[in-house]
């Protein structure tokens, strides 16, 4: 009995200490400058546009990389292999800019051989440019400059941005021009007499226009020896310039107007050799060997070592690719309710491509969000 009474006491008394201490737990409150601290330390807002309309990344239920134009910068990133880097999902095979391929997910319009791509297959990941469509596969040989953000959408896109996104999108948004401003240069110098230049300025015209220019130029020496030439093959040498007019008289409506071109010229695009391999073919009708095709012929390769970087390709090299083309861009608010947007893109690649879109699209905070696609 008296063992009872004694672990009945102790239990009275060990809620009698803890009942203060709950209570003062219960009773604590977190002072609003500590809660405005943590919210001013937290990650900032991703807009993103994947949707056709600007809203936050967390609101888009895809999947989805965003690349600042701040990291593009920092990170030298001039053109779409660069992206690669910086977005793991996205591969670039290019032997030449006729012959381009880049892939989400593995997945694309080639999956086997960069030789599959070419200028008569439709790709399986859409390229877009300022929301304008980019059909032929060496537009992502180009250089850019300049870029607000890089949004890589992953799987099928073709409810807002049409035919050829089977696989995903590619949406690269450059900056607009600012009524205040500003500009940047920058020269880098690298091995093989590599020298790049690019650099952009914004600024008003007036208080309703205002301007934004750019530019990026890259030059380098060929990497590898062509000993039957003697000339120095896989340079590079490519420009590109945009500019951009904004016109904005009210906040409610405002058209963007843009302008560029890119060329890409090389002496370009040779390989080296790496090994011979065999097949099921009779002796005499493989490569290697004593009896191959080409002891038969008397040829052996310039080096069997393929850190020399020596070639011997007599057939003619060369690239000369150009791009330009013309896009506007116009926005009308209706005051909170809906956002109503014309895009009109004339590009030339070869040939002549004609685009347009109409999208009317309520603000981000709607609950029924409508969105009209690409047509």
């Amino acid at each position: 009995m008296s063992k009872r009474f004694a672990v009945f006491l102790c239990a009275t008394a060990m809620s009698a200490f803890s009942a203060p201490a709950i209570a003062q737990t219960a009773t604590t409150e977190v002072p609003p400058s500590a809660s405005d601290d943590a919210a001013d330390t937290g990650l900032p807002e991703i807009i993103v546009t994947a949707r056709r309309r600007a809203e936050n990344a967390q609101r888009v239920p895809a999947a989805l990389s965003v690349v600042g134009g701040d990291l593009i910068d920092q990170s030298y990133t001039v053109n779409t292999q660069g992206l690669t880097t910086l977005i793991p999902t996205l591969n670039y095979s290019s032997a030449n800019p006729r012959n381009t391929a880049f892939t989400i997910r593995g997945l694309g319009s080639s999956v086997v051989a960069v030789s599959q791509a070419n200028d008569g297959l439709e790709p399986g990941v859409g390229f877009y440019v300022d929301q304008v469509y980019h059909a032929r596969p060496a537009t992502a040989a180009f250089d850019f400059a300049d870029i607000e953000q890089v949004e890589e959408l992953r799987g099928p896109q073709g409810t807002l941005f049409g035919k050829n996104t089977t696989a995903g999108a590619l949406n690269i948004t450059t900056r607009a021009p600012t009524f205040t401003r500003e500009g940047f240069a920058e020269l880098s110098y690298g091995d093989y007499n590599f020298v790049q230049a690019k650099g952009w300025a914004s600024g008003p015209i007036t208080d309703t226009i205002a301007y934004r220019i750019s530019g990026v130029s890259t030059r380098r020496d060929g990497v590898l020896d062509n000993v039957r030439t003697g000339r120095a093959a896989n340079t590079i040498g490519t420009q590109a310039v945009r500019g951009q007019l904004l016109f904005k008289p009210d906040d409610m409506i405002q058209m963007r107007v843009i302008a560029d071109f890119t060329n890409f010229q090389a002496y370009c695009c040779g390989q080296v050799y790496l090994r011979t391999g065999t097949s099921l073919r009779a002796a005499n009708r493989q490569f290697g060997g004593p009896n191959g095709l080409a002891a038969q012929f008397g040829y052996a390769p310039p080096s069997t070592n393929v850190y020399d970087r020596k070639t011997d390709i007599d057939g003619p090299l060369g690239v000369d690719t150009n791009e330009g083309g013309v896009s506007a861009i116009t926005d009308w608010n209706l005051g909170g309710h809906a956002d109503i947007g014309q895009r009109v893109a004339i590009l030339e690649l070869g040939c002549r491509e004609r685009s347009r879109l109409y999208r009317l699209a309520r603000p981000a905070v709607a609950t029924h969000p409508v969105a009209a696609g690409p047509i």
